[in-house]
């Protein structure tokens, strides 16, 4: 047995990395695609394979997404702390192409929300646009009612 396997791949679903169970509970893992690496034996996974497994999975609500940046960085730190089979280069690769991934999410789902905000925006403004031509209206008829009133106040006196 060589060093790299004395000591096996963390697991991304531990209490460690999934601080908020709420929100994992939301990924849905996409099937695995077999890689020489996992020969589709999940277990065979390197973190980072799990992760991007989960990235897949990842809708665009942006609390998710920034869980996937930080699912990613817990691997970044295990991988630190087991140098064996950190140092491979399909792991480097994949924890790469995995970090780049969820930065890519993160970042369609803030033009997401900003997009979001412009329309809020928009539309706050087009209900003020409404709001005051309502309160000229108001305006208006209560200067209308002012002036009847006045008219008949005067008329009243004449026997009309």
């Amino acid at each position: 047995m060589t060093s790299a396997q004395s000591q096996p791949a963390p697991d991304l679903t531990s209490p460690e990395v999934a601080t908020n169970s709420a929100a994992t509970s939301e990924f849905t893992p996409a099937p695995t695609i077999p890689t020489p690496q996992s020969s589709g034996n999940p277990s065979a996974q390197t973190p980072f394979e799990q992760a991007h497994t989960k990235f897949h999975a990842v809708t665009t609500n942006s609390e998710i997404e920034f869980q996937a940046i930080e699912a990613a960085g817990v691997a970044f730190k295990q991988a630190q702390e087991n140098p064996e089979w950190a140092t491979s280069p399909a792991f480097r690769e994949e924890a790469w192409m995995a970090l780049v991934a969820a930065c890519k999410r993160a970042e369609r789902a803030e033009k997401a929300q900003e997009e979001a905000n412009r329309e809020m925006e928009k539309a706050i403004e087009e209900a003020r646009a409404e709001l005051e031509v309502e309160k000229k209206v108001v305006d208006a008829e209560r200067r209308i009612i002012a002036a009847l009133q006045s008219v008949l106040d005067r008329t009243d006196g004449f026997g009309c």
